[in-house]
This record gives C-alpha cells, structure tokens and sequence, in this order.
C-alpha cells in the first residue's frame, strides 16, 4: 500500500508542475540505483544475501534499489527492489520493470550502466528518448571520425545488433531491429550516447548541461534522509526493516517524501540553466 501511496503521490506532484518546469516543455526522468543494508534475519538473508567475499556472520544482507524520479520536481515515480547477487540482480533487470512508467515523449536521463543496446531499442519503441554517459567498451572503441559528421566530435553511428543476453527471450529477441542509428558526443570530458539526433533542435551544449543535471538525482535521496532525520541508508534499514514484505514499502516511504515535499520547492535551477543554454 505504501509504495501505492508514494507513486501516486509522484504522479500528482509531476502533472501539478507548470510547463515551464520541464526541458522545452519534455518532461525528463531520471534513473539511478542504490544499495540498501538490510537487518540481519532469516528471512532477509535468503531474499538478499549478503556478498560472497564476506564470511557468514560478519556481514548484512544487501537488497539493491533502482528509482525513477522526475527531474522538475523530484517526485519518485516508481522504483523495484532486488537482491544484489544471482540472475536479474543488476541495475538493467530492475529498471526493465519500471519502463511502463515512462510516457511517450519523455527523456530518460542515467549513467552508463544503463546505455545498452537493447534498452535504447525499448526506449525508442516506447517513444522516449534518452541521454547516457557511453558505457566503458563502446566508449573506448568511439571513434568520431566514422558514421555522419554532424559537428565537433558529434556524430551519429549505426550500431549492430549484439548477442542475445541471457535475460532476454528469442522472441524478444528476434523482435529488436537488427541495427540502430544513436548519436555519440564528447562534452564536458565524457563520451555520450542519445536518441535526440538532431544537431540543429538539440546541440550537444544543451544536451552536456541536461545530463548534469543527473546528479539532482543524489540530491533527492538526500532530501529524502533529512526528512525523516537519518544519517545514513543502513542505519536506518538495520534498524527498520526487519521483515522482506518491509523492504519495498520502507524504500518507498522514504524516496517519497521527496516529492511531498517537491510542491514546496522552487524549479530545479538545472533545468532553467538548460533552457538558458
């Protein structure tokens, strides 16, 4: 009921925004993950066993969090809740349970655990673009001067579908269109990848100041510790979550509280810094 409450609460807060809050007027999300201690019992041991390298006893169970959030006003939008360790325990497996959320039209905004191939192919069939830090083996094969020149270190290039993943089915598969044209930039000392391919409707200056903007994401968890009056996420979870049903409610009450509060603030200055760019 509580995680009910808390994406409702999102909800409500996101669509009260005025236009003026959001990106030239497209609403931006943000994704990002997080690992939460949990309570040493039983129960939660079994769900969201601790790590490998650390011996029986001496350790706590771990559950990883993945959130979306709304970059205008902060609200949580929705989030999953998993182990750390084993099949679909990564930060991909989780936020492929949250892409129902996203809406035609909107932006998505993460780092470069997130930029894959088969997810700005889902992104893309949803209608939602997205802007990511390029991850680590494309990023160090990047090189500008192939596919279509569209600027100074810009440019767009077609990429080719790679090996089915274990977590995706051959049907699914088989769906997912053999290449696929991304836009590639160097801004700010880091290699991107968007969907947004229009130099001219996006330059890569507005796109470097936009996914700045990424860190409001930390900022938010932030808001969320100060509300409820905890230092830290394992402090609070050690001593709050004692039962796994626990877990998924108690992250929510607290990534919610940030946009309860979202109403009361002004627009995030990133996004007005954008619109300035």
């Amino acid at each position: 009921m509580i995680s009910t409450l808390a994406r409702q609460t999102g909800e409500l807060v996101t669509d009260g925004a005025p236009v003026w809050w959001h990106w030239h007027g497209q609403r931006v999300r943000l994704a990002d993950g997080a690992t939460l201690t949990l309570a040493d019992t039983a129960e939660n041991q079994a769900k969201y066993p601790q790590p490998t390298r650390q011996k029986p006893g001496l350790g706590f169970p771990i559950c990883r969090l993945v959130v979306l959030m709304c970059l205008a006003t902060g609200a949580l939008l929705d989030g999953a809740v998993g182990p750390c360790v084993g099949k679909g325990s990564d930060e991909q497996s989780l936020l492929r349970t949250l892409l129902d959320t996203l809406l035609r039209g909107e932006i998505l905004i993460a780092d470069a655990f997130y930029a894959t191939y088969f997810l700005l192919c889902e992104l893309g069939s949803r209608g939602v673009d997205g802007v990511f830090e390029q991850y680590g083996a494309r990023k160090r094969s990047t090189d500008f001067p192939l596919g279509q020149w569209l600027g100074v270190r810009d440019h767009l290039i077609v990429l080719s579908k790679p090996k089915r993943p274990d977590w995706m089915s051959q049907e699914d598969y088989d769906q997912a269109p053999d290449t696929l044209t991304v836009r590639e930039f160097q801004a700010g000392g880091k290699i991107m990848v968007t969907t947004l391919l229009c130099p001219k409707a996006v330059p890569k200056y507005t796109l470097k100041v936009l996914y700045r903007s990424r860190w409001n994401v930390e900022i938010y968890q932030s808001w969320c510790l100060h509300t409820i009056e905890v230092t830290t996420w394992g402090h609070w979870r050690r001593h709050r979550c004692r039962r796994d049903d626990a877990v998924s409610n108690s992250a929510a009450h607290r990534v919610g509280h940030a946009g309860a509060r979202a109403r009361r603030r002004r627009p995030i200055r990133a996004i007005g810094d954008v619109r300035r760019a």
